[in-house]
């Protein structure tokens, strides 16, 4: 007997992978490692479900989690029905039968599962059957366990939920947007034109939560939930009046370490807090300048032991800023970045380009000109920037090859806010621009970017002048073509209607293009196009 059930256990032992070991077979029906089958939805005759569509493992590998029917909401959220499967014991559990789950995870004994659903959390108690409700107050103000739009787009690896080494606890971030205003953003769609339907003539408005610089942002709570007395609690984690959570983890300890950065980002703490007395213990505290902005990646890195924690590189980190009344660096034309059409030939005459991003680097190949990539400039703002977009065309301008007369300079997003700097501030050596979603005004961008490399308005706001193309617009020299998709989420297209209104009323020549709700192989096919036609005309 005991033969047989060792040589069952190493069976099922052999049989076990995790996700990166595993995979969905091509049918969807079922999850296999190699030959093996670990799993197969033909086995449980009364469950209708399609395919599957994703899986992970507990942290043992004895149980897996697998999703179905999952949906993507617009902004790029899931949500799905998932099933927990047991190899061990060859039974199946829907995870919850009252609406799709998001962010599912596993306790470390894979005995429970918690998630979110309507902005609240809950966790399934697979030994007894049931599911417990941690939160009843989220909504469309209040999120337990899921981001506001800030932290979702910038604090990268921010853990929303977590249970502790033990399953005994959970800790989570709660985000109150109630003061956070809607932006709204008119979807435009088609309609059936052979029956009338008065709502079809009014735009749809898709709104949500944004903070634009200087505006409210979300307030931001590490809570703690007790499994066993089913009890929630605030953590005490920062004496700033505004601040972010970029990261927090549990610490073998049973203590959670938290980082939390005050609204600038110019001031960092590191606290190990007890979660059940909340009392608290300060571990790094660094406070830095505009010159020394922060780096998200190190935040990321950062690795937390019992009683202390070690990061790559400084937390803050020297970002490529010119320190003001530096002298500027000499500009050079790197081979690497200087790409000739293939049938380059020294004795003729091509046009030029200073691009800042790929998206269109093939289209200008195809069209015979000489292309300089400018990807290492600053993802920010940055006064040094347009003057260094300047002189590389003046140095492209000296080249024999180079007709400087036609040299262009386009860019997307942050790139296409530095070539409308540089037009506004160059001497007429751009004869266009090329500028796709621009940022045409930083107090009209997202608060927790803006706002870490210019302080808030109120704050700062000769800084936000200096770095606006709406205020420089007088100066535009040269003429735009300004392309901007209706449904940016992030860029929107306010940035582009206030550039252009402000363009028109100085007399300014450009051209726009709009493209609302297109799909992006549709924008990208046409806007070559209309490039091509802008750049044959003028």
């Amino acid at each position: 007997m005991k033969k047989s059930l060792l040589s069952c256990v190493l069976y099922l032992m052999s049989c076990v992978c995790f996700s990166q070991e595993c995979h969905i077979s091509e049918d969807g029906q079922s999850i296999v490692k190699q030959s093996d089958t670990i799993f197969r939805l033909s086995n449980f005759k009364d469950l209708k479900v399609k395919k599957i569509d994703s899986f992970t493992f507990d942290g043992e590998g004895s149980r897996i989690m697998f999703a179905v029917e999952t949906a993507t909401d617009t902004w790029g959220g899931t949500s799905a029905e998932y099933y927990v499967y047991s190899i061990a014991g060859n039974w199946l559990d829907r995870v919850s039968e009252y609406g799709k789950q998001q962010s599912p995870a596993f306790s470390p004994n894979g005995r429970m599962v918690a998630f979110v659903r309507n902005n609240n959390l809950f966790i399934r108690k697979f030994d007894y059957g049931t599911e417990v409700a941690v939160t009843e107050d989220g909504g469309d103000s209040i999120l337990n366990g899921l981001p506001d739009w800030n932290t979702k787009h910038y604090f990268p690896r921010t853990e929303y939920f977590a249970w502790s080494a033990d399953g005994k606890m959970l800790a989570f971030l709660r985000f109150d947007q109630s003061e956070v205003r809607d932006f709204c953003i008119d979807d435009v769609a088609d309609f059936d034109d052979t029956v009338f339907d008065a709502d079809d003539f009014y735009p749809k408005k898709r709104c949500y939560k944004y903070s634009t610089a200087g505006s409210a942002v979300a307030k931001v709570s590490l809570m703690v939930y007790d499994v066993q007395y089913r009890s929630v609690h605030q953590l005490d984690v920062s004496a700033e009046e505004e601040f972010y959570i970029p990261r927090f983890a549990w610490l073998t300890s049973g203590q959670l370490a938290v980082v939390t950065l005050n609204r600038s980002q110019n001031r960092l703490n590191v606290q190990v807090i007890n979660p059940k007395s909340n009392v608290s213990k300060n571990i790094l505290k660094e406070d830095f300048t505009l010159d020394t902005p922060l780096d998200m990646d190190n935040i990321s890195q950062m690795t937390f032991a019992e009683n202390d924690f070690s990061y790559s590189g400084n937390v803050y980190s020297y970002m490529g800023i010119l320190k003001k009344h530096q002298k500027p660096a000499t500009d050079s034309l790197a081979k690497n970045n200087l790409i000739k059409p293939l049938d380059f030939d020294s004795c003729s005459v091509y046009p030029a380009v200073l691009l800042q991003d790929t998206s269109l680097l093939s289209f200008f190949i195809e069209n015979n000109y000489i292309v300089l990539l400018e990807q290492k400039l600053p993802a920010m703002p940055d006064t040094t920037t347009a003057q260094t977009l300047i002189r590389a065309a003046h140095r492209l301008a000296a080249l024999p090859y180079i007709d400087s007369t036609r040299i262009i300079i386009a860019g997307s997003g942050i790139g296409a806010t530095s070539a409308l700097l540089a037009m506004s501030q160059g001497d007429n050596i751009f004869s266009a621009g090329i500028v796709i979603n621009p940022i045409t005004d930083w107090r009209f961008y997202n608060a927790l970017y803006a706002e870490r490399y210019l302080h808030r308005p109120q704050e700062n706001i000769d800084e936000y002048s200096l770095h606006s193309p709406l205020e420089q617009a007088k100066n535009l020299q040269g003429k735009v073509f300004i392309a901007h998709n209706t449904g940016n989420e992030d860029i929107y297209v306010q940035n582009s209607f206030v550039y252009a209104r402000r363009l028109t009323l100085l007399g300014k020549p450009f051209e726009m293009q709009m493209y609302p709700n297109m799909p992006k192989e549709v924008v990208d096919r046409d806007l070559r196009v209309r490039i091509l036609n802008f750049l044959e005309r003028k």
